[in-house]
C-alpha cells in the first residue's frame, strides 16, 4: 500500500521525465557543399552590356531526388574588383553588386563512374537572373570530398549502382532536414 509521500514522489518524478522529454535538443539541418571552385562566367548587365567574371563556386545540398539527382544552391562569391569591373560596365554603385550571388533550385547530377573520395558532380548550363544582372554559367563539374560525416558516406554510397536507393535517399533527406533518425 502506497503511502501519500509515495505517490507525490511517483507523480513529481513522471513530470519530471515528461518535461525532460520535451526539452530534449531538436536534431540540427546537416548541410554538406562542395569545394570551392574558381568559375569564370558571363555577366550580363542591365544595359545590356556582357562582361566575362571570375568567381569562387560552391553546390549546397538541399535534398536528392527520387531519380537520384542531386537538388541544391549554388553560391558565387564575387571578388572585390569582379564587382568593381561589374560596377563599371552597368553604371551601378558597387554596394548594389553583392559580394555572394545565391542561384537556387539548381539540379546537379552524379558524374558517370563517380566515386569517393573525390565525388564529382555536374551541373548543366544555365542563365539565371540575379540581383543586378544575369549570369551565364557553362558545364561545371563539381568536387564534394569524403569525410567522416555521416551524410558524406550515405552519398559514396548513393552515388554508386544499385538497384535500391530508396532507403538511402529518405535517410540523406531526413539528416538534411533535421528530422530526427527512425525508430527501428
Amino acid at each position: 500500500m502506497m503511502t501519500y509521500v509515495s505517490r507525490a514522489v511517483i507523480f513529481l518524478f513522471l513530470i519530471g521525465v515528461t518535461i525532460a522529454a520535451e526539452q530534449a535538443p531538436e536534431k540540427k539541418p546537416e548541410s554538406i557543399s562542395t569545394e570551392p571552385k574558381s568559375v569564370p562566367a558571363t555577366w550580363k548587365t542591365a544595359n545590356g552590356e556582357s562582361i566575362e567574371i571570375i568567381g569562387a563556386i560552391t553546390f549546397r545540398l538541399d535534398g536528392l531526388n527520387s531519380d537520384g539527382t542531386l537538388a541544391g544552391n549554388l553560391v558565387y562569391r564575387l571578388a572585390e574588383d569582379t564587382r568593381q569591373k561589374i560596377t563599371n560596365a552597368g553604371g551601378k554603385a558597387l554596394i548594389e553588386i553583392p559580394v555572394t550571388l545565391i542561384i537556387n533550385d539548381v539540379i546537379a547530377e552524379f558524374e558517370r563512374d563517380a566515386k569517393c573520395p573525390d565525388l564529382q558532380i555536374v551541373i548543366n548550363q544555365m542563365d539565371k537572373e540575379v540581383t543586378g544582372g544575369r549570369i551565364h554559367l557553362n558545364r561545371l563539374g563539381l568536387t564534394i570530398r569524403e569525410s567522416q560525416q555521416e551524410l558524406s558516406k550515405l552519398l559514396c554510397w548513393i552515388a554508386r549502382p544499385h538497384m535500391e536507393k530508396g532507403g538511402v535517399l529518405r535517410r540523406i533527406n531526413r539528416i538534411l532536414s533535421g528530422e530526427k533518425k527512425e525508430e527501428q
